[in-house]
């Protein structure tokens, strides 16, 4: 497993904190629901990381700017498992947030 992949309980933390407080922010001023706002709001930084994270391990991104160690999830087969996997867990959030909505 590359280091650009770990998990790290200090940044969910974090992600969660801050979908949290955003989310409480869009349901104070809004008609949504402060969980299903806090299930859209993790999902956009979600998806944002995620494409963050591939753009910086291609060759002459940010971490990976002399190309020459590119890791799986930047090239090939690798990068289409971790795009649909990255796709399937934003979805899921997305669902989430409006089945909260609709549902409570």
């Amino acid at each position: 497993m590359s280091s650009q992949t770990r998990f790290d309980p200090k940044a969910l933390a974090a992600h969660v904190m801050i979908a949290l407080f955003v989310g409480a922010a869009i349901s104070y001023f809004t008609d949504a629901k402060w969980l299903a706002a806090f299930f859209w709001v993790s999902a956009a930084m979600f998806i944002n990381g995620s494409l963050a994270t591939v753009e910086d391990a291609r060759p002459g991104g940010f971490n990976n700017s002399d190309g020459a160690e590119t890791p799986d999830i930047a090239k090939g087969w690798g990068a289409t498992k971790y795009g649909l996997s990255s796709l399937a867990i934003f979805a899921g959030l997305i669902a989430a947030g409006f089945a909260v909505q609709s549902l409570f």
